[in-house]
């Protein structure tokens, strides 16, 4: 197996942190580190290996992840011809444990590569702290204080609206929820009824509802105008004025 590699004169330039996450995620270079440290199998960065070897092979990685012959072969193979381990040992006469090891040797580089990018990338935003945190952090238009009074007025302002609705709910005629009879009648009704002997468990006395003693309350309540005791003290008055 012969490999022809073709470098242009920035093969060595470099890759900046943000190219960088264009091509791979932090789990993408967690799981490639981890792979090198020996922790997973290759299985788990198959997946990785085109984005990987593209990188190499286009001069975008830096003088640090520089390959002898037959690493170079085994990242051709496995990452953009997609051969498996068992033909490319064939190919190499490379036993499969020792292709391997040199293909993980290779994949720690790149890791080693792609960390140092990141570290670098770190170590540069530190040195400005001043201007990262004017650019990131800005104050805002409004103080702490004004913004709670604000939310309080607010506040404020939705609970005096649902107190009016509550008040609006309340005026409507409570008639229709009155308990018909007077005392006396519920009185004679439980001792005409045994509770213990009824089935239903309901209870009825005869409607009155001109001497309804709970509808006139009610009405007193909704309308003040319909209470005897007003129509008397208007009928004085009015005669006081005669």
């Amino acid at each position: 197996m012969q490999v022809y590699v073709c470098w242009t004169n920035d093969r060595f330039a470099g890759l900046t942190r943000e190219q960088l996450g264009a091509y791979l995620s932090n789990a993408d270079l967690k799981r490639l580190e981890q792979y090198a440290r020996n922790m997973v199998d290759h299985h788990l960065i198959t997946d990785l290996l085109p984005t990987v070897a593209r990188l190499f092979f286009t001069g975008l990685m830096a003088d640090e992840a520089k390959l002898n012959a037959a690493q170079s072969a085994i990242v051709l193979g496995v990452g953009l011809q997609h051969k498996s381990v068992d033909v490319l040992s064939k190919e190499l006469d490379l036993p499969v444990n020792q292709l391997l090891a040199m293909f993980n040797k290779a994949m720690r580089k790149f890791s080693d590569n792609f960390n140092s990018i990141c570290e670098s990338a770190i170590e540069q935003r530190s040195r400005q702290p001043k201007e990262y945190a004017k650019n990131q952090f800005q104050p805002t238009p409004v103080s702490l204080q004004d913004d709670l009074n604000d939310a309080a007025e607010e506040i404020e302002q939705r609970q005096e609206r649902d107190r009016k609705k509550v008040r609006e709910e309340i005026s409507v005629n409570l008639k229709q929820f009155a308990i018909r009879g007077t005392e006396d009648d519920w009185v004679s009704a439980l001792n005409d009824i045994d509770l213990k002997a009824t089935k239903s468990g309901l209870l009825s006395v005869k409607s009155q509802r001109k001497n309804d003693k709970g509808a006139a309350d009610i009405e007193k309540l909704t309308d003040p105008s319909s209470d005897p005791k007003a129509k008397r003290k208007r009928k004085r008055k009015s005669f006081k004025d005669q």
